[in-house]
Parts: structure tokens; sequence; C-alpha cells
């Protein structure tokens, strides 16, 4: 995979080559770029693939399978032929909300999540400046946000 490659959002199932419930190594083997790891958190128990020279963050859970990918540039991840990241914040709210009237969001003022289409959209300064572009784009499998 490289940057050019469609990243296209499937919701529920995956983006691009990357289908969420893959092993770590069938990731790797499908992304088939550089792979660095890290741990998101303090309280993270598996580490997370970093593919930094095309834009994808994946993390996994127990035992080692795809819960949640993450897109920051220079990705370009699309749904429903809609470019995400790097446009502005308020369009891609206003595109959602046609689309997902229900989506949830962050009390942070950083974004929302959809339930129906599995996405996440974060904007640093949504709230305060909605003009200002996406920056980062998630896929999550089903169940993800339960625990909220």
């Amino acid at each position: 995979m490289n940057k050019e490659t469609e990243l296209i959002i499937r919701p529920y199932e995956g983006v691009g080559p990357v289908k969420l419930g893959m092993t770590r190594e069938e990731v790797r083997k499908a992304v088939g770029s550089r792979v660095e790891t890290f741990y998101k958190t303090t309280d993270s128990t598996l580490p997370t693939d970093a593919f930094d020279s095309i834009g994808m963050h994946v993390y996994y859970k127990t035992p080692d399978s795809c819960n949640y990918i993450e897109f920051g540039r220079p990705a370009v991840p699309t749904f429903q032929n809609t470019t995400l990241l790097g446009r502005p914040y308020k369009d891609v709210r206003d595109f959602f909300l046609a689309v997902d009237p229900k989506v949830e969001f962050h009390g942070d003022g950083t974004g929302f999540f959809s339930r129906r289409f599995g996405i996440g959209i974060f904007a640093p300064c949504a709230d305060d400046a909605p003009k200002d572009p996406v920056e980062g784009v998630s896929v999550f499998e089903p169940g993800y946000y339960d625990c909220d």
C-alpha cells in the first residue's frame, strides 16, 4: 500500500486493504509499509502499529485483532465519495449530520463519532474554529464506544 492507495471506508468492515478483525500479521501484510509500534497510553495493553509514511495507526484488542484504525495526513480516507481529512470541520460535520442525525459529539469540543457508520472525526478546535480542517478520521468496530 502507498500514499496513493484508495482508502475507501466501508462501515464496520474496514478501510482500503485493512479489515477490522484482522490479526496484526494480516494488517502488516495488507499494508506492506514500514511499521513502528508504540503504546498509545500508559494503560494500553497492546502496542499500536504506526504506518506513518501513509498516515495510518492501527489499534488492536486481545488477542491481537484490529478494532480501530486512525488516519492523519498524508492519508486520504473517503466515505460516500467524500474526502474527510483536510476539509473544513464544519463541512464534514454538516455532511455527517445529513446522513446520520444521531452523531455523538465529544464533550471536549474536538469532534464527533457516528455509531451508525463506525466513523469518528477529530479536529482539535472543532467547536471554537469550525472552519479549521479535520485532522483525524477513525474507523472502529461495532461496540467500540459502548463502554463510554
